[in-house]
């Protein structure tokens, strides 16, 4: 079977606010998994159509060219319009086509994503194992089958637990295919050297924020340390430099760290990586072990500058121990860079603002601010429903089923205290007055 795997493009991207527009230039990580797994038994294409800035224009030479059976195109809520353009154009262009939708959408939402008749089959979860045994059995021409966790049009959906088991852990699997996609071409402005790669080490999250939707949508898993360490000399091996690790804890297990350190210093491996990590998740003795493997930035969920948000936020920490870690990480020679969201729940201006001043003390090598969203299904979507801030229904399920109404996508904000206008003006305070993604960009291009 010809298998073309699509990341969509972002030229119609709805963005929540202009914060969204400070971002890296990254790999489309889980077609990569994908197209690893799927590439010993079919033959597979992946156009990513977000990094060269192409339209859905482009896609029917496309198909005209690559003449794929089975069009399989990866789905967030905020390119949802996207990929119906692209399963649209599909159709009309090769109407035998089998169409293939998975991602985060689809597996919150997945009768919505049925509900479009352009659409065969989903993919719930993760798509390795599923994927391939539908592409194997589309080529032996079967159709009246059932595959753990992909759901077919014309068959009504039932949610099966399944999702999170085991055999669908990550290192059952081989690693991305990083020649799938110019892996040359992806840059990160945080890198110290390009090209640069997206790896994960784990998945999910064990700690429970109001805000975050990550311990709902992933179970957690951690990779084993040796398989880590092998990606990551094969990813030198192939001539690219730096790594920025997606998880959402990489430093959770000291000793897991120090495992992962000393396997990259005595293979003599040289990336430059960066990884995400909580405030309180730091300790001393990491720091000069992951420099010293290659360690050049830790970002930081800091979120916020006031103790009363952070209480309400269950972030388990405090404004002191931000001060502290923030000078600890610093002190030892690595770089630091925070998160932060403005106009949580309860927050009156001079919070905001508190926020973004508090920022500033930090001095770190960059920062991203955003407004705060109530994510559906999170616990701080149902204390907004609870306090009358928003309505219980949830606009992402209907966006996904009707995107003609995606004016109303991004208007769930947590607080109900400022207009739209006040907050573009908060961020605007916090852009100017720190150094942000916007910058960096401006530095390399310079």
């Amino acid at each position: 079977m010809r298998i073309l795997l699509i990341n969509p493009p972002e030229l119609n991207e709805i963005k929540a606010t202009k914060s969204a527009d400070a971002r890296n230039n990254l790999v489309p990580l889980g077609l990569l998994y994908l197209a690893s797994h799927l590439k010993a038994n079919h033959d597979v294409n992946i156009l990513d159509m977000a990094l060269f800035k192409q339209s859905t224009n482009e896609l029917p030479g496309v198909i005209d060219s690559y003449k794929p059976n089975i069009i399989g195109i990866t789905s967030v809520i905020t390119l949802w319009g996207a990929v119906l353009d692209l399963i649209h154009t599909a159709k009309q262009s090769a109407p035998d086509v089998v169409t293939v939708i998975g991602g985060p959408n689809v597996s919150k939402y997945p009768a919505e994503t049925l509900s479009h008749k352009d659409v065969d089959y989903i993919i719930v979860g993760s798509g390795q194992k599923p994927m391939l045994e539908l592409c194997d059995r589309l080529e032996k021409h079967e159709r009246n089958f059932q595959i753990e966790n992909c759901y077919a049009q014309e068959r009504e959906y039932h949610s099966l637990a399944t999702i999170n088991s085991k055999e669908y852990y990550i290192d059952n699997f081989p690693f991305p295919d990083r020649f799938a996609t110019p892996y040359d071409h992806y840059n990160a402005s945080i890198s110290p050297e390009n090209p640069t790669t997206s790896m994960i080490t784990s998945m999910g999250c064990p700690y429970k924020c109001a805000y975050c939707s990550s311990r709902v949508d992933q179970a957690f898993q951690l990779r084993k340390e040796t398989l880590v360490v092998d990606e990551m000399a094969e990813i030198e091996q192939i001539g690219i430099k730096s790594i920025l690790f997606q998880d959402e804890l990489f430093t959770m297990k000291p000793n897991r760290v120090n495992n992962i350190c000393e396997d990259i210093i005595h293979r003599g491996i040289r990336l430059n990586w960066s990884v995400k990590s909580r405030i309180d998740s730091i300790r001393p003795e990491m720091l000069d072990i992951m420099q010293q493997a290659g360690c050049s930035n830790i970002h930081f969920g800091i979120e916020s500058g006031n103790d009363s948000t952070l209480r309400r936020m269950k972030k388990g920490y405090d404004i002191d121990k931000i001060k502290k870690t923030i000078k600890m990480v610093k002190a030892s020679g690595l770089q630091c860079s925070g998160n932060f969201m403005l106009a949580y729940p309860g927050e009156e201006e001079k919070d905001v603002l508190n926020t973004i001043q508090f920022a500033v003390t930090l001095n770190l090598n960059m920062t991203h601010f955003g407004i705060t969203f109530a994510i559906p299904g999170t616990e701080l979507f149902y204390e907004g429903v609870k306090a009358g801030r928003h309505s219980r229904n949830d606009p992402w399920s209907e966006f996904t089923r009707n995107p003609d109404k995606g004016e109303d996508l991004f208007k769930i904000y947590a607080s109900n205290t400022f207009n739209s206008d006040q907050l573009n003006k908060f961020l605007d305070i916090a852009f100017s007055k720190n150094r942000t993604l916007f910058d960096l960009n401006e530095e390399k291009q310079a």
